[in-house]
């Protein structure tokens, strides 16, 4: 346990050390490792997968930049979920994807007072960087925290209660759709809270946010952290820095990268199992 809590310090504190460029690209890794973490619970605590938390993630962001206190309403996206969950869990992440990717293509055609579109939306706050990196740990220092501990409680017994069998549960009193709206919620909110700050680090909106970059992202990080939440954090600066690095070389290199992962980890599980 002490090596991860190690690990996760490194990993936090040096990039403040190394520079403006450091921090940006670290701060952008540390909300993406939140958003993964949101997901992690839902499909790990609660068994629905999601191809599509871009949605709260995106959906917190373009409220934010509209009006700053509109974000107050970002955490009811869990209903887009809950909706969708009536596909059921085998259609359910088909469904969160092609909702994302519906958002990404009409957000181009979102236009308010002459802003919008496909260029996206300003931000008029500014706020310092460092600042907002503090944020962002202690945003993904606390999600770990309080993920860890709903998991391990009487709650997450009952939504784990729900994931293992909904008939089973159902006949000794536990509401499936009431703990799994309870899920859907804290996922969304954690993920609406990292969309807004997402929205604060660039001071910018734009359709790119539901892209499937965003949507697939917990996804391929989860996979890559073999699916520890602690590891989000390693998994996510894997990812974002090759991207980063690399998609000057290779454009879109990003989906190259998660497909190469996917590969990867299908080999690496059917060697497993094959065992």
């Amino acid at each position: 346990m002490a090596y991860k809590a190690i690990l996760i310090a490194l990993l936090l504190l040096i990039p403040p050390l190394l520079g403006y460029f450091a921090t940006f690209l670290a701060l952008i890794v540390i909300l993406l490792a939140t958003l993964t973490i949101s997901w992690n619970f839902m499909e790990r605590e609660a068994g629905w997968v999601s191809l599509g938390h871009s949605i709260p993630f995106g959906i917190s962001a373009y409220l934010f930049a509209l009006n700053p206190f509109s974000i107050l309403a970002a955490p009811l996206c869990f209903l887009i979920f809950l909706a969708l969950s009536v596909a059921g869990r085998t259609l359910f992440p088909f469904a969160t994807f092609i909702a994302s990717i519906f958002l990404w293509q009409i957000s181009h055609y979102l236009v308010v007072d002459g802003r919008g579109g496909e260029e996206g939306f300003g931000l008029e706050i500014s706020i310092p960087l460092e600042v907002v990196f503090v944020i962002a740990s202690v945003l993904f220092l606390s999600s770990l925290f309080l993920v860890e501990i709903v998991s391990r409680s009487n709650l997450g017994l009952k939504i784990n209660a729900t994931r293992d069998d909904e008939v089973a549960s159902r006949s000794i009193g536990i509401s499936p759709i009431h703990f799994r709206a309870i899920s859907f919620v804290l996922s969304t909110t954690l993920a609406a809270i990292a969309g807004f700050i997402y929205a604060l680090t660039f001071r910018h909106v734009s359709p790119e946010i539901f892209s499937p970059f965003y949507a697939l992202f917990p996804f391929i990080a989860s996979n890559l952290a073999f699916n520890k939440r602690w590891a989000c954090l390693l998994s996510s600066y894997v990812i974002v820095t090759l991207s980063h690095w690399l998609s000057a070389v290779v454009p879109e290199f990003h989906y190259a990268l998660y497909a190469a992962i996917l590969m990867t980890f299908a080999v690496v599980r059917k060697n497993a199992e094959d065992l």
